[in-house]
């Protein structure tokens, strides 16, 4: 991708090269937002600001967090202009899925189209564009990690992970961004194959519903490395 390049060039010339940029446009993951509080340390887009300076010493990437809790792709689409192209990123990475959901062809529909609108818009204004899936949402209860207000909310969302209506909206979304020919970071199909091995995923959801805990925000950044240089 274009922005390896970038940074490559901000490495070996850091005097006349121009300051990479990434904008990260998402949800309360993207934001970070981990149990109630926002932990710009922890969340994923740092971790890859971290990784840079190791493969890359002395280079600046910006990394520009575009994520708000509770948000959807939809909402994403108003906002795009003001919280991304005003910025003129390189790369913008697109992370959205968690709040999208709805049990009607009508809420796939407005998740699908909002993602493409929010693609071509990019592409159209030159801005290197990475759809990355989000985490699994809990698929059992676990009550020591749930705060009270959210426990019913708790019983809807594993259930929408159990019944497959998370997998239908990222493969749908998926296709989008391959129609749109944009590359895509499946992070979600990563905690899937976690789950096939074993791995009891809902315990690595620090609120015990959709927020990954610090840990796992790693496999996020270390993913997005991954799909930056192998396209």
């Amino acid at each position: 991708m274009k922005i390896v390049e970038k940074i490559i060039a901000k490495s070996v010339d850091g005097l006349n090269s121009p300051t990479p940029s990434i904008v990260f446009l998402g949800d309360s993951v993207t934001e970070g937002c981990m149990r109630g509080w926002i932990d710009s340390e922890a969340v994923y887009h740092n971790q890859l600001k971290k990784i840079f300076e190791v493969l890359f010493p002395n280079t600046v990437v910006d990394m520009i967090n575009a994520g708000i809790g509770g948000t959807s792709a939809a909402f994403a689409v108003d906002r795009l202009e003001r919280d991304v192209i005003s910025c003129h990123p390189d790369l913008c990475v697109v992370a959205f899925g968690l709040n999208d959901l709805g049990e009607d062809e009508e809420a796939l529909n407005r998740f699908t189209g909002s993602l493409r609108t929010i693609f071509t818009t990019l592409q159209q204004h030159n801005i290197e564009v990475i759809f990355m899936t989000e985490n699994m949402m809990n698929d059992e209860i676990i009550e020591a990690a749930i705060e009270p207000q959210y426990r019913e909310y708790a019983d809807v969302t594993c259930e929408r992970q159990n019944n497959g209506l998370m997998d239908h909206f990222v493969d749908e979304a998926k296709k989008v961004a391959e129609a749109c020919f944009v590359p895509v970071c499946d992070c979600y199909g990563k905690w899937k194959k976690l789950r096939e091995n074993g791995v009891r995923t809902s315990r690595l959801l620090i609120n015990g519903i959709n927020h990954p805990n610090e840990e796992m925000h790693k496999l996020f950044a270390y993913s997005l490395v991954e799909t930056m240089m192998e396209n």
